[in-house]
């Protein structure tokens, strides 16, 4: 397992860097050549670039007029569109699927091929409006497509975070967790080396060079498995779990030689943890461990009083603090926090330990007593993997928190959504006096329009806006209704509508400035033949919801092909979808980091008996218990600097990381298993004392001689330890 994930790890960076270069090669091969003076180049083509969502996740739709009928169309693309034809790629198509987005933009034509899309899952669009849709005073004449460094962005990556972060995430949260998983399972080989040598390995008949032959079969089958979802990689566009992304087959071609590099330094590198000895500690004799003892439990005292105090200063303090110090009185209370938990988390497990011994004691259930003899015996085996889960996900929460927070302006869009809903719509685009006749007439029947005049300012700088339309519209806002302007304040028609408040609010109107008039009127009486900008409010009647697929694909039909559709304040909703997807990736990778938290810590067991299955069950769920009580503590550390009204950190979006610590766990009960199975098949010649019960065959200790040492005889033989 360790393998395994070391190898892919140290693999992934490799394929990250492809994934890159290629989504830049590809992307430089669809921008548009501008038409320069003096080149000779006639324009073959007008092309606009807008951009519009499904769901809250923003695509490229590009807009072509083609000029020249011979000219070669844009990359991905068998022949230009035709007027009122639109091309798709597969994942828009499937991503839009409940939207009808085949249908927004026009006619279906095709989906684009693979070689016009940065990678397999980018969402862009190719449009060719039908007539009179078209913007063509803000469209560019080009000349050709494929320009490297120059043009227009286009494609993804300039929405998304940047490859750098991603590098760092790789490293800290996948490469560094699984050295440190391999490295503690070379430990337990070396030191099950070291117990099986002398005259015990000629007594045992060569067993040592049996395991030794295990151990490296093990390390053969995770460098296999390793290699087995590489070469996937290879044959098929491979779909990244918990991120909407597919990495091309063609970038991991590129890379080949750098991921066969990886996994030879994964083998040298598991090579050299096996072969180099451990080194031997002294033990310290039992007088002065008693000596030193006292003193442990007074830091470990402290740093519990601190612990709670840390997190108490971290989630309230911090909101007390000056504006200027709140960060860094975060920061440093923070830290305290998560150095501190390891002592917090060994007092409470000596404490139940200590209840759960009484308990057994007094009703002679075996299973209670070796659970609390476990939690209580020292050096705390079990605090390191409780620790390790709880500081683990608390570390996790702060990766989702600095990666995914939305901004300000995005929160208070998501508080609007969450008080209006969809019963509001605002459309802005280009429209003539026949496309607003025909898109007004085009509406549901429970859906009214409004027309927003910009009237300048009043010579102080403050705005006016004038609502134009029917007397039915204007009364579903509270505004009034006359044939002249009439100002909207709160002793007139603004009579606390929420949906007016809302509009009001992200158009600056308020009673710090702007003026809000209203009049009765017909939305097309400013407009003419030609289109020009508009500015419109969609309303549903008696507040129903409105669907806003719906309202994109009129407005793209009846408006023109570049406009924008969306709840107030939607805009920096869509905006905010870097964060949350740069919060997806940091939660796979988080993932990653848990368990091999989880495995690392992983109970191991050598001693008289099998470990039974039932105090295996008790450690299981004890870890579960763990990784709730990390996600509850992680989210409220996360809450001083987490938005209120669009939270990063909840215990639902961590609860992905609880799956990861059962899979850790889950290594519990299987080495029971393995351990029972290994016993009852042992030789009648070997002791039943000798066979090693273990995880994943690593990490073996001689508990015989810990428990001994501190003074516990009936311990059932359980070490921390890993896999």
């Amino acid at each position: 397992m360790a393998t395994c994930l070391l190898a892919m790890s140290l693999s992934a960076i490799a394929v990250v860097y492809a994934a890159h270069q290629g989504q830049e090669r590809r992307s430089a091969g669809r921008v548009p050549q501008q038409e320069t003076p003096g080149d000779g180049k006639k324009p073959v083509a007008l092309w606009q670039q807008v951009v519009d969502t499904v769901g809250d996740r923003t695509h490229d739709v590009v807009v072509v007029i083609p000029l020249a009928k011979n000219a070669a169309p844009p990359p991905g693309l068998s022949r230009w569109p035709e007027s009122g034809e639109a091309f798709l790629s597969p994942g828009l198509v499937e991503a839009g699927r409940g939207e009808g987005v085949t249908s927004r933009y026009g006619r279906f034509a095709g989906v684009i091929s693979k070689e016009g899309l940065e990678s397999p899952g980018e969402r862009l669009a190719y449009v060719h409006p039908a007539a009179g849709l078209a913007d063509r005073e803000d469209m560019w004449e080009v000349t050709g497509f494929g320009q490297q460094g120059t043009g227009f962005p286009l494609g993804r990556h300039a929405y998304v975070f940047g490859v750098d972060r991603l590098y760092w995430g790789l490293f800290g949260l996948a490469v560094v967790p699984s050295l440190l998983l391999a490295a503690v399972a070379a430990r337990g080989v070396n030191a099950f080396q070291e117990r099986e040598g002398g005259a015990a390995r000629v007594a045992r008949g060569g067993r040592r060079s049996r395991f030794i032959a295990h151990v490296w079969r093990t390390v053969a089958l995770g460098t296999a498995a390793s290699c087995a979802v590489n070469l996937c990689a290879l044959f098929t566009d491979l779909h990244v779990p918990a991120v909407d992304f597919v990495l091309d087959r063609d970038d991991v071609r590129s890379v080949m030689p750098l991921v066969g590099a990886a996994h030879l330094l994964t083998l040298l590198t598991v090579l050299g943890l096996l072969v180099v000895p451990r080194r031997r500690l002294r033990i310290t004799p039992k007088p002065s461990r008693r000596r030193i003892a006292p003193h442990l439990d007074r830091i470990r005292s402290g740093c519990c009083r601190l612990f709670f105090l840390a997190l108490l200063v971290t989630v309230r303090g911090t909101e007390l603090a000056p504006e200027s110090t709140r960060l860094t009185v975060y920061l440093t209370s923070l830290a305290i926090t998560m150095v501190c938990a390891p002592a917090a988390l060994a007092t409470t497990l000596k404490s139940c330990g200590d209840l759960l011994v009484r308990a057994g004691r007094r009703r002679g259930a075996k299973t209670a007593r070796a659970m609390g003899v476990l939690l209580k015996r020292p050096p705390l085996p079990l605090t390191a993997l409780v620790s390790a889960v709880v500081v683990s996900i608390m570390l996790a929460g702060q990766v989702l928190l600095w990666n995914g927070v939305p901004g300000d302006l995005a929160s208070q869009a998501q508080s609007t959504r969450e008080r209006v809903g969809t019963s509001i719509v605002e459309v802005s685009g280009h429209a003539s006096a026949d496309g607003l006749r025909s898109f007004e007439r085009a509406l549901p029947d429970k859906a009214m329009l409004l027309a927003v005049h910009d009237r300048g300012d009043d010579g102080r700088g403050n705005l006016r806006v004038e609502l134009v339309g029917s007397c039915e519209a204007l009364r579903e806002l509270a505004a009034p209704c006359s044939t002249k302007p009439k100002e909207v304040t709160d002793d007139g028609g603004h009579r606390g509508d929420a949906r007016l408040e809302e509009f009001m609010r992200w158009n600056s109107i308020g009673p710090t400035g702007g003026t809000l008039t209203a009049s009765h009127g017909s939305l097309a009486r400013e407009a003419t033949g030609i289109a020009g900008p508009v500015s419109l409010i969609v309303l549903g009647s008696d507040g129903a919801s409105l669907s806003v697929p719906d309202m994109k694909r009129l407005a793209y039909r009846h408006l023109s092909a570049s406009n924008s559709v969306d709840t107030p304040g939607g805009t920096w909703i869509v905006g905010a979808g870097m964060s949350l997807e740069a919060s997806q990736w940091a939660l796979l990778l988080s993932f990653v980091m848990v368990f091999c938290m989880a495995a690392v810590a992983a109970p191991v067991a050598a001693g008289r008996k099998a470990v039974p299955l039932t105090l295996c069950l008790a450690l299981f769920i004890l870890l579960l218990t763990a990784a709730g009580i990390g996600e509850a503590v992680a989210s409220w550390l996360a809450s001083p600097m987490d938005s209120r009204a669009w939270p990063t950190v909840t215990i639902n979006a961590l609860a992905p990381l609880t799956y990861a610590v059962a899979a850790g766990a889950g290594l519990i009960t299987v080495g029971a298993l393995r351990g029972k199975f290994a016993q009852s098949t042992a030789p009648a010649s070997i002791p039943s004392r000798e066979v090693p019960v273990c995880i994943a065959g690593t990490r073996l200790d001689n508990t015989r001689r810990q428990s001994a040492r501190h003074g516990d005889r009936t311990s059932p033989g359980w070490d921390g330890a890993s896999t």
